[in-house]
């Protein structure tokens, strides 16, 4: 005889069944996800005690290595579902520096149901049967096992993972010695760097002293304290060679060459003293590849042939220093890598993927390669080479994998790291409550103009969509993308019929009446920031890497008019849609008609001198210049007649768009962010 017993656990209005795994309030079923619901039950069998962070994540994730953040946000979606409130709560109460407590009371109901008793012979038949098919299982088993390759198997291995770091703040730029022994990376927290040696083998963890004002990245670690460092120092960038004496750095020397005045996108050693680097330097404006030896001025630029209007995004040195391994972005967000033989510096294209790829190293072998998945998919891959059609799992994530790996050079491991960010929407200004985050990215707001609503960019589903909120109704996506896509801005036109956003070099207008993608429509270069003039025109702003230049679009898709290549962007006063601006490439700010813009000849007057390039986070409305300078933590406040005195200044920390009505003004702020290092073994 069978018996099946299942448990139902009532608190307030609550029912939780075990039977269905379904959480009921009045008869009615909550929607909750598979892990919302072990994280409820746990709590309900540990009511009125204090439970470690450390107890849930062993216990929610037994077998997968997650962040602190990862629980952050499960435990907002329970309280979410229950409509608790951390600061009041009913149900999860949050104990400072310990964990949680569920201090609501729980009451058990225990339900048995018993199954028919067999035949005896039915039941020898089920157990011969049983015993048949665990002997062909076995079997299997043993032949597979038998036939796989040594490498597949060797992936399979390097599915057990570990957490290396266990630290506050942001970690990156990991790098391990030749020997396998240590890892050195770079903690950020507070606007300041910390530089932090972690055995491979022991838990130590151990701060290095150093005095530059910035580190950005590590480039060689050797286990007797030899570093080389890419740094500001007093205020100039410099490559600095070191040696870790007493837990400090003591600097060597540092290169010849001047680069103080350079963007240094990545940098890697060669061989001896050579090293190699994407950089844009004070000449070229897109990023280009470089070659230098240390204790040499000259700088040598290697002219290489990539797809039109590319940019250059990573590199990666193979052990022996022969082979560079070059990840280029495509104008449509394509990834490209490329192989050089640093003999002749000769180039062959090595892969493509159709979509965003993060990072990419050579595997240990320095034929296949290492790449962060193309997102949402939360993995490192291996692809064992240029023709390998179908890449190995060698880890896989609940966090978002972005972007450093290094080698373990014990053939077959890796150190990569975690990235978590939860942006959520919030009110500076005015407005109502009817803002509803998720726990994952919610960006780039803009307000209808004529009804209390917005229009947003989220990652709910996992791909960022285009998603629709209005007061009192639940948001819903707009969008039904199946690529993974990274979007420039979107904009609402006057009437709130029509909405725009853009990503890599496409368009999409969507009709807000019907929920339906109108068109969409790819440009030769990139968009950097779309606008409405008006119901049905579009100012599309393109980049070809050299300059910025508009283009007006129509609802048909039709190119009505190119503007002057001396303008970078127009912007229209929100309040006022009739005043209209000009940007010049060198910031200057200009009045001029909607008329003229849209057929007539431009007469543009000359109204002031911006002290600052615009961006993305740039917006007029009623008289007034909003601005996030450098996307940094400020919003700054100015009026459009005096743009460079500051009326108004608001401290926001890291921001991801934000918009203005008049009244309100919204906002996407950093929630919370957590990295983490993690290994392979």
């Amino acid at each position: 005889m069978t018996t099946v017993c299942t448990m139902q656990y009532y608190f307030d209005d609550f029912v939780l069944s075990t039977k269905t795994a379904e959480l009921f309030n009045a008869k009615k079923s909550i929607s909750i996800d598979p892990k919302v619901y072990e994280l409820l039950l746990f709590f309900c069998q540990n009511t009125q005690r204090v439970i470690s962070r450390e107890e849930l994540l062993s216990q929610i994730w037994p077998t997968t290595i997650v962040s602190d953040n990862t629980l952050n946000r499960l435990t907002a979606s329970l309280r979410k579902s229950l409509g608790d409130n951390a600061k009041s709560p009913r149900f999860i109460q949050t104990v400072p520096k310990l964990g949680y407590r569920f201090i609501c009371d729980v009451k058990e109901d225990v339900s048995q149901s018993r199954s028919d008793l067999k035949p005896v012979l039915q039941q020898r038949y089920n157990f011969s049967m049983r015993l048949f098919y665990l002997t062909l299982l076995l079997v299997v088993s043993l032949v597979t096992l038998y036939l796989w390759p040594a490498s597949e198997q060797q992936k399979v291995a390097s599915q057990d993972i570990e957490t290396l770091t266990r630290i506050s703040g942001d970690k990156f730029s990991p790098v391990v010695s030749k020997s396998g022994q240590t890892l050195v990376f770079v903690g950020h927290e507070d606007g300041i760097d910390t530089l932090w040696r972690k055995s491979l083998t022991t838990t130590s963890l151990l701060a290095i002293n150093h005095h530059f004002d910035r580190i950005f990245k590590i480039v060689r670690w050797a286990d007797n304290g030899e570093i080389l460092l890419l740094v500001r120092q007093h205020g100039t960038k410099k490559l600095i060679r070191g040696q870790v004496i007493d837990d400090t750095v003591e600097i060597l020397g540092q290169a010849a060459i001047n680069i103080d005045q350079w963007h240094v996108i990545d940098i890697e050693k060669l061989v001896d003293n050579q090293f190699v680097m994407i950089a844009k330097s004070p000449q070229h404006v897109a990023a280009q590849l470089y070659q230098f030896d240390f204790f040499a001025s000259d700088i040598t630029h290697l002219n290489i042939e990539t797809a039109p209007k590319s940019n250059m995004m990573r590199l990666d040195v193979n052990q022996q220093g022969n082979r560079v391994l070059l990840m280029i972005r495509n104008v449509n967000n394509s990834t490209s890598l490329y192989q050089l033989n640093t003999d002749n510096w000769a180039m062959r294209h090595y892969h493509t993927f159709d979509g965003i790829v993060r990072n990419a190293i050579w595997q240990h072998d320095g034929i296949g390669v290492y790449i962060t998945a193309m997102p949402p998919a939360q993995k490192v891959l291996a692809l064992d080479g240029p023709d390998d059609m179908s890449p190995k799992v060698v880890a896989s994530s609940s966090e978002y994998l972005c972007c450093d790996m290094a080698l373990i050079p014990n053939e077959h491991d890796i150190v990569y790291r975690t990235n978590i960010r939860n942006y959520d929407l919030k009110w500076l200004h005015g407005g109502t409550d009817f803002i509803s985050n998720s726990t994952i990215y919610d960006m780039l707001p803009v307000l209808f103009n004529h009804s209390s609503g917005l229009a947003f960019i989220s990652k709910r589903e996992g791909a960022a969509q285009v998603y629709l909120q209005r007061e009192g109704r639940d948001a819903y996506a707009l969008s039904s993308f199946e690529q993974y896509k990274v979007f420039t801005n979107i904009a609402i036109n006057n009437d709130d019929e029509y909405l725009v956003t853009a990503e890599a070099n496409r368009l999409h207008v969507f009709d807000l009446s019907n929920r339906a993608l109108l068109f969409s429509q790819e440009f030769p270069e990139r968009i950097s920031h779309v606008s409405w003039l008006n119901n049905d025109v579009m100012a599309v702003v393109t980049n070809d890497q050299q300059r910025k230049s508009i283009v007006l679009v129509n609802l048909k898709a039709e190119t009505i008019k190119r503007l002057n290549s001396q303008w970078q962007r127009i912007l229209i006063d929100k309040t006022n849609p009739q005043q209209v601006y000009l940007v010049d490439h060198n910031n200057a700010l200009y009045t001029v008609s909607m008329d003229s813009i849209l057929g007539g000849e431009m007469l543009p007057r000359f109204a002031s001198q911006l002290a600052i390039a615009v961006n993305r986070d740039t917006i007029i409305d009623n008289g007034k210049l909003y601005y996030i300078p450098h996307y940094d933590g400020h919003l700054q406040i100015s009026l459009i007649s005096a743009p460079n005195s500051l009326i108004e200044q608001i401290d926001i920390d890291a921001s991801y768009g934000f918009d203005v009505d008049g009244r309100s003004i919204v906002i996407s702020y950093l929630a919370n962010s957590s990295t983490e290092l993690h290994r392979t073994k």
